[in-house]
C-alpha cells in the first residue's frame, strides 16, 4: 500500500518493484485502488485486491502489461480486452524470444 497526495480520498496505489536484468533496471509499477477506508490500511502494507479492470475509459493509446512472460500472455491478454483494443493491439515480447522463434537455438527445433 502506497499513500500519496496527488490520489483522491478513498484511494491508494499498489505497486511492485520489476527487475528485468538487474538492480539498475528496478521499476517500480502499480495502479491505484478506490476503497472507501484507503485510509485505515498502513503505508507498505500487503493487501489482497480483487475486482475488474475498468478500461471502457481507457483513451485510445494504452500500453497493457503482463505481470511476467510466457508465450501465452499475448493470448490472455487478447481474450480478456474489449474489442476497441484487441482490433489494434500490437505485441512487444522479450527480444531474445522473439530472436528464437525466428532462429530456435542449436538442438531446439
Amino acid at each position: 500500500v502506497y499513500h500519496d497526495s496527488r490520489l483522491s480520498a478513498g484511494q491508494f496505489l499498489v505497486a511492485r518493484f520489476t527487475i528485468t536484468c538487474c538492480v539498475a533496471d528496478a521499476a517500480a509499477i502499480g495502479m491505484v485502488v478506490a476503497w472507501p477506508a484507503a485510509t485505515a490500511l498502513a503505508g507498505n502494507s500487503w493487501v489482497r485486491v480483487r475486482g475488474r479492470g475498468n478500461v471502457q475509459r481507457v483513451p485510445a493509446q494504452a500500453l497493457f502489461v503482463s505481470n511476467h512472460i510466457t508465450y501465452f500472455d499475448h493470448a490472455l491478454i487478447l481474450s480478456a480486452l474489449p474489442g476497441r483494443f484487441r482490433r489494434r493491439l500490437a505485441i512487444a515480447m522479450e527480444g531474445e524470444r522473439l530472436r528464437w522463434w525466428r532462429r530456435p537455438p542449436a538442438g531446439t527445433a
